[in-house]
């Protein structure tokens, strides 16, 4: 959503009917963007793969040095949920825990060849998305589990906009209604497994993932975020490279 705000220039204010299901913290000012779904950061495990059939309960237990070359991180200079997972994992626990972690991490060039190498059995743990690693349960491998860090997680919501000028915006204000909507918010959620933002869809209603307001969640601040990126990816350049 951080990125929507940086082109509000570019935006038309909209008011959507659709825009009362959704908390107030996810709709943009003066109607300028509406949130969609969320990304939920998760540790994927295969059950298989981690010591003794038992998986981490949290970020902190990612530092043990029994998990050095068990865990598999996205390189967070490539990957924007990584840079969220991380950087928020530096804000609850500090620089020396991520230092711990980073040593003992394998780093991947992409978010899916984390999430695909926990389900190859090739890692025991992924920090990755609750949608990419529930598609595995959901698709029958009983060995992956997710994992919602005890110490609380981070979201990444997405979401839509109209340009400012845009053509034929009748029409985009109708595509806008459909997707807002809960039919096809639920659907999207029943074929991709992406959270919607909406209130009166209940995802625990239709999937074992468990419902949003159950997940303790630690908010960050999305400006914040955005201007510490160049410096939080020099330190973990330095931390990864220091190994």
């Amino acid at each position: 959503m951080s990125t929507i705000s940086e082109f509000r220039e570019q935006l038309a204010p909209y008011a959507s009917p659709q825009a009362s299901a959704v908390p107030a913290a996810y709709r943009g000012p003066d109607g300028l963007w509406l949130g969609t779904n969320t990304h939920v950061t998760v540790l994927m495990a295969n059950l298989r793969q981690v010591p003794n059939g038992q998986p981490p309960s949290g970020w902190a237990d990612l530092a043990d040095p029994k998990w050095k070359g068990k865990i598999v991180i996205p390189d967070p200079e490539r990957s924007s949920a990584s840079y969220v997972a991380l950087y928020g994992l530096q804000q609850v626990l500090g620089d020396a825990a991520l230092e711990k972690i980073a040593r003992n991490a394998v780093i991947v060039g992409t978010t899916s060849a984390a999430y695909e190498g926990v389900a190859k059995g090739e890692f025991a743990v992924a920090v990755t998305m609750e949608y990419a690693a529930y598609e595995y349960v959901a698709g029958g491998l009983k060995e992956v589990r997710l994992v919602y860090p005890a110490e609380g997680t981070f979201l990444s919501p997405e979401g839509m906009a109209l340009i400012k000028g845009g053509k034929n915006p009748e029409d985009a204000r109708t595509l806008y209604e459909f997707l807002a909507s809960r039919p096809a918010q639920t659907e999207i959620f029943k074929t991709a497994y992406r959270r919607p933002l909406r209130a009166d869809v209940d995802v625990s209603k239709l999937s074992d993932l468990p419902a949003l307001p159950t997940i303790k969640v630690v908010a960050l601040d999305d400006a914040r975020m955005s201007a510490d990126r160049a410096a939080f990816i020099a330190r973990w350049r330095q931390l990864v490279g220091a190994r």
